[in-house]
């Protein structure tokens, strides 16, 4: 529990360090969609933090924040790296996870 807490607080580390930041939040609603942003300062805005992908290879484990996908045409999250798309079937997602992408991108299809 206490390596799973650590993941999380290195994965929000990351958000706050490496987010995309928008001078308005006109603009990151354009880029991220609507509802999908947060004040990140007094003159910016940046997507807001929806969940964390977990990876485990053998012993290793890393946790990374990720956002909704907002290219038109995939359902699913993203981060700086990569998307996880909710029709890959190897992609586990908590029951929470899944509701906040819904209450904020509708609901997936398939």
């Amino acid at each position: 529990m206490q390596k799973c807490s650590e993941l999380v607080e290195g994965a929000i580390a990351e958000h706050l360090k490496s987010s995309p930041t928008y001078l308005s939040q006109r603009t990151c609603e354009a880029t991220e969609g609507v509802d999908r942003c947060e004040r990140h300062s007094e003159r910016s805005y940046r997507p807001r933090l929806i969940a964390f992908a977990f990876s485990v290879t053998g012993d290793q484990a890393t946790a990374t924040p990720v956002y909704i996908l907002n290219d038109g045409t995939s359902t699913g999250f993203r981060n700086g790296k990569q998307s996880y798309l909710l029709t890959d079937d190897n992609l586990k997602v908590t029951k929470k996870s899944l509701a906040v992408y819904e209450s904020l991108a509708g609901k997936p299809n398939g």
